[in-house]
């Protein structure tokens, strides 16, 4: 009986000793996942660092030449307006002063029209560069929202 007990215990034995290592190859290899995963994720995060420091880069590039070409377009709106005023005087006083001299005045007033469509076309522009400007921004915040949710991941 002795016998019979000592080789249950044995066989018992055998089989714990045999799920230990089962369990142990299990551990190491779930050991070396995470470790794999750990080094994943700090290249990650040090990919993700990088991005965020060329948005930030990006992004106040594109604010000083937004900057930029506002200040433009109001230096050309002003010298537009001044031209357009300019000119309207220029009719005016050659209206005073030439009297019946209707081709000077018709000329004239082409030029105060083609001025005019001038105005037109910075204020176009100026239309066109504040569209590109809330796009740039739009594109700036939807990569902003990346970012940020990919560093909640």
């Amino acid at each position: 009986m002795q016998a019979e007990m000592a080789k249950e215990a044995e066989t018992q034995f055998a089989e714990a000793n045999k799920h230990f290592f089962k369990l142990k190859s299990e551990f190491t290899s779930k050991s070396d996942e995470v470790a794999k995963h750990a080094k994943t994720t700090e290249t990650l995060k040090g990919s993700l660092s990088s991005v965020e420091k060329k948005l930030a880069l990006a992004t106040e590039s594109h604010k000083a030449e937004v900057f930029k070409l506002e200040e433009q377009l109001s230096e050309l709106s002003a010298k537009e307006a001044e031209g357009v005023a300019t000119n309207n005087k220029t009719i005016e006083d050659l209206r005073v002063t030439m009297g019946g001299r209707d081709k000077v005045i018709k000329d004239l007033e082409a030029a105060r029209d083609a001025s005019c469509l001038s105005l037109g076309k910075v204020m176009a522009e100026k239309e066109g560069l504040t569209k590109e400007n809330t796009e740039l921004q739009s594109v700036c915040e939807e990569l902003m929202e990346l970012v940020e949710k990919h560093d909640l991941k």
